[in-house]
């Protein structure tokens, strides 16, 4: 808010688009960045800002192309895979399915484009407000079940790369105390915490604390070299951390890197 006032505009709204009126206002154009994939009820919110729109205003959306996070990489090294399966996107989304979706609620094609922001793909259409109600169009079912397909391969993969670690006799540290650690592992990779030894992390904010009843501790080199192997639990900094063991004099061989 404070970022567009600075740029001359004032008239600067921060509210629930389903209470919020507009003082009886409508748009030309609506933009709805990172928005669709979290709603509960598409087809509320689609009619909501249906009644915003001007009669061949235009429509920009923009969601995670979750068909290139599961064709895009390679069967053992999707590393973002995991982020279809999580609480806060509920609808997934490719361009196709997307703008066959948006159709349904009487909008025309204008263009599309597919592209990187950060290490993540996503998708932007625009869509022209038609007033013509397409007949609804499901997603394909060869896509659904080709997605379903690779999704569970995918799991499988790396749930089994870390029972097999776990299974392991010896001292078992993992590297890592953020979302990775407390959401991933637990539920998408439906992971024990048993045979952990310690939850190694350099924020202070966390030393102390505990993960699943594992201790959080800082990695001292000395704890570090105690253990037989350590799993990196990271998708940002895993380099990064995986340098920081070898500087330890940890073995690279007992380094075990989830998305190697």
């Amino acid at each position: 808010m404070e970022y567009g006032k600075g740029k001359g505009i004032e008239n600067i709204i921060v509210g629930d688009i389903y209470s919020e009126s507009f003082g009886g206002h409508k748009f030309d154009i609506i933009s709805a960045t990172g928005v669709l994939e979290h709603q509960i009820d598409i087809s509320t919110f689609m009619q909501k800002v249906s009644s915003l729109l001007n009669e061949h205003g235009l429509l920009i959306i923009q969601v995670p192309d979750s068909l290139s996070i599961l064709n895009g990489y390679k069967a053992e090294k999707s590393i973002f895979m995991h982020d279809i399966c999580n609480e806060e996107h509920l609808h997934h989304f490719d361009s196709d399915n997307l703008i066959k979706y948006i159709s349904n609620f009487g909008y025309e094609y204008v263009n599309h484009r597919s592209k990187m922001r950060g290490m993540w793909e996503i998708t932007d259409i625009i869509m022209k407000k038609s007033g013509l109600n397409i007949s609804e169009q499901i997603i394909q079912k060869k896509v659904i079940d080709n997605g379903i397909k690779q999704f569970e391969e995918k799991r499988q993969y790396y749930k089994h790369k870390l029972i097999n670690v776990l299974r392991k006799d010896g001292r078992i540290g993992l590297y890592g105390a953020g979302w990775h650690t407390t959401k991933v592992l637990s539920t998408f990779y439906e992971i024990e915490y048993d045979n952990i030894e310690v939850i190694f992390d350099q924020d202070p904010r966390k030393n102390g604390l505990q993960i699943y009843g594992v201790n959080i501790e800082f990695p001292e080199r000395e704890k570090v070299l105690e253990m037989d192997v350590i799993i990196i639990s990271s998708i940002n900094v895993g380099g990064q951390i995986k340098q920081y063991l070898l500087q330890c004099g940890f073995p690279d061989k007992n380094i075990v890197e989830l998305y190697d």
